[in-house]
């Protein structure tokens, strides 16, 4: 699993995060481990998620807004992200904003779109599915 961000002087990704043996595979799924996630008002989030090799993905945590996140996606890492129809919808569960989804037919890199007008953390948590 590799969570990356973009280096805030010179604009280029880099691994934030990487994990050779990941928590959890069986059965061809791989459990990353909890990160935060920081993405400001009307923004993308620097950090992606990498998913090349996997076909599907579940993602689910809290969120430090009630306000739904957009997903974005890209097929390379500095690529042009594209905001799809897929959101985080938030529930609110005993006071705490909390989100799941499932996704199938997933691209390469999944990042994360901000439409608020607040600054937004997600406490995120995902499987991936090959």
């Amino acid at each position: 699993m590799v969570l990356y961000t973009t280096n805030q002087t010179t604009g280029e990704p880099e691994k934030v995060f990487s994990k050779d043996n990941l928590l959890l595979i069986s059965n061809n799924k791989h459990v990353a481990v909890e990160s935060t996630i920081s993405v400001a008002a009307t923004s993308f989030s620097v950090s992606k998620i990498d998913c090349r090799g996997f076909r599907s993905i579940r993602l689910f945590g809290t969120s430090s807004i009630v306000n739904n996140i957009n997903l974005a996606f890209s097929e390379t890492l500095n690529g042009t992200y594209r905001v799809v129809d897929n959101k985080l919808n938030m529930t609110t569960i005993n006071g705490v904003y909390t989100y799941s989804a499932e996704l199938n037919n997933i691209p390469n890199y999944i990042s994360f779109y901000n439409t608020n007008s607040s600054n937004c953390n997600l406490v995120l948590n995902y499987v991936l599915y090959s």
